[in-house]
């Protein structure tokens, strides 16, 4: 499954300009949150991302700021923006993703459907197409 845009509902705060949006399991996201992190202080020359999961599905969003996201698999390679917190990439697993292109205020949020593990992760790219075909 390639990833895949998603919009967030918002609820606008009466009498006032502030907007909620509230991330729910399976009611906001399509997955069932278990972990979830941040990443901030991020420089336009910085790279996040660089791997892929095996089973793991994650959802990203730009919490403040915007960025770049390469998606790539044996087959395409798909390229995404995210500019504004009501928005969201789901990564289903066997994705490799790089996150580039910050602007001075980018802080990320990204929602896994599983904790972390590190045998969980494929981080060299010519090993995500083995991976792929030692499981079909």
């Amino acid at each position: 499954m390639k990833p895949y845009k998603i919009s967030l509902k918002k609820i606008h705060i009466p009498n006032t300009e502030s907007v909620l949006i509230p991330i729910n399991s399976f009611d906001s996201i399509p997955i069932d949150i278990k972990r979830f992190f941040y990443i901030f202080n991020l420089t336009n020359a910085d790279l996040r991302g660089g791997h892929a999961h095996k089973k793991i599905t994650q959802c990203i969003i730009a919490l403040n700021g915007t960025f770049e996201i390469k998606s790539s698999d044996a087959f395409k390679t798909q390229n995404f923006k995210l500019t504004n917190p009501t928005e969201a990439l789901i990564v289903p697993p066997l994705n490799w993703i790089e996150i580039y292109n910050f602007s001075s205020e980018a802080i990320i949020l990204v929602t896994a459907d599983d904790v972390y593990d590190e045998k969980e992760y494929i981080r060299d790219f010519s090993q995500l197409n083995k991976y792929e075909n030692s499981i079909l």
